[in-house]
């Protein structure tokens, strides 16, 4: 599993992804997002679990 950056809001390191459901039309939507257990932040949403946590770590660079 990939390293997961810590909450950029609250720097809390016990973020953590997770898969949610869905039901549209009869069928059944997963998708994974990754959530912060302090402040209650997460995503971006995304479809795979490797996706959600690449997106979380993407961070703009600092000036």
């Amino acid at each position: 599993m990939s390293v997961i950056k810590p909450c950029p809001f609250c720097w809390e390191k016990k973020v953590r992804p997770t898969q949610y459901e869905t039901w549209n039309t009869g069928d059944k939507d997963r998708w994974w997002i990754v959530e912060c257990p302090k402040c209650q932040t997460g995503g971006p949403i995304a479809a795979s679990k490797k996706k959600a946590i690449e997106l979380w770590n993407h961070r703009e660079e600092e000036m």
